[in-house]
């Protein structure tokens, strides 16, 4: 049973994390379109909150939401839950793929038996051209495409017919172009709300999403456990 100063307390931070609250909902409410607000984005995503370039972050995000009709409070929060889980809280806007052995085993196991993925292990592009050579329009493993078409953005858009595609909305018709914007902290958000858009993830639920998403159902546990939290800091 909590102590009558561990109540105290506690009505404390709740009613200050509150007053906090509504001083920057007057603050931004003559902002641009702001849909999270600066504590939200914080409590969101911990360790980009932390990075220097934390206000380019949030920007981007509030942009992106608006830019695709992200609007609906559970659904911001789904969305910010695959962004933090993909992207490992905005650190990453391209994939890793530095695998041990090991790993290979366990994430890409339908392409590796143990004796190549020893000979595979942390050799990230010649993992990248086997493991996503022949689909996605990409060619075989000696065409690199694996590797030129690896995941990028927040979303990690991956494969040649993705990136041709988000090229076109983008009204960019050079791939160096486009894989130059998805370096960038405005690209990696874009392509992120366009892919969550286009892909029919509104509406859908955590685990529906994150198969359109991945492909499969990998990390389903954290964005799980992220939408949760999500929804609690939301105020869903």
């Amino acid at each position: 049973k909590p102590s009558f100063f561990g109540l105290i307390m506690s009505n404390w931070f709740t009613n200050l994390f509150s007053r906090k609250k509504k001083t920057e909902e007057v603050v931004e409410k003559n902002e641009d379109d702001i849909i999270v607000l600066r504590t939200e984005f914080h409590l969101m995503f911990p360790k980009a909150a932390a990075s220097n370039n934390w206000a380019e972050l949030y920007k981007g995000l509030n942009h992106v939401l608006s830019e695709y009709g992200i609007r609906d409070t559970v659904e911001v929060a789904k969305f910010c839950a695959q962004i933090g889980h993909e992207s490992g809280d905005l650190r990453f806007r391209e994939e890793n793929l530095n695998y041990s052995s090991e790993a290979l085993m366990r994430v890409f196991k339908k392409y590796f038996d143990v004796a190549l993925a020893k000979k595979y292990a942390y050799d990230e592009i010649s993992i990248a051209n086997r493991v996503y050579a022949n689909r996605m329009g990409n060619g075989d493993e000696e065409s690199g495409d694996g590797w030129r078409y690896r995941g990028r953005g927040f979303i990690q858009l991956t494969g040649k017919n993705n990136y041709v595609e988000y090229g076109r909305h983008k009204n960019m018709s050079s791939m160096n172009e486009i894989i130059a914007y998805l370096k960038t902290i405005e690209g990696a958000w874009d392509v992120a709300g366009w892919y969550y858009w286009k892909n029919g993830c509104i509406g859908k639920s955590i685990k529906e999403q994150t198969k359109i998403i991945n492909g499969g159902y990998n990390g389903l546990k954290d964005r799980e456990e992220r939408y949760i939290d999500n929804c609690y800091i939301l105020g869903v």
